[in-house]
């Protein structure tokens, strides 16, 4: 469990941070769209928590649908900001590692128990599209 979540940490930094080359953007830039993404991954957790039945999953719809198009604007704020240079991607991992990590996981275990349910599978495929 603990390399799936190590695994993912990296992948959610990669896909945050992109790949094309930086701009000389500053790291407060980086900063604040990490802080932002941290936030709407903690949101879409929340929204994922209160899904217990078809009714709350429908219900819940319009919230995934609200986030996930917030997480694609912060995406596209990442990709217009390159990658970071080495030293401040080493600054911005070691300010948000922790709070991706407990985000991510929290997003994890929720997205597991729901992926074992029809309207659970149902409420997921809002957030397959932000890949």
């Amino acid at each position: 469990m603990k390399k799936m979540l190590a695994a993912a940490v990296v992948a959610g930094l990669s896909w945050l941070l992109g790949e094309t080359p930086g701009y000389g953007a500053e790291t407060k830039d980086y900063d604040e769209v990490m802080t932002a993404m941290v936030k709407k991954l903690n949101d879409t957790a929340a929204i994922l928590e209160k899904i217990k039945d078809k009714a709350s999953a429908d219900k819940e719809q319009p919230g995934l649908k609200k986030v996930a198009a917030e997480m694609k604007e912060l995406k596209a704020k990442s990709d217009k900001l390159g990658k970071p240079s080495k030293e401040q991607e080493a600054e911005l991992k070691k300010k948000h590692e922790k709070d991706i990590e407990a985000a991510l996981k929290k997003l994890t275990g929720e997205a597991i128990r729901l992926s074992s349910t029809d309207y659970g599978k149902d409420a997921l495929k809002e957030l397959q599209n932000l890949k």
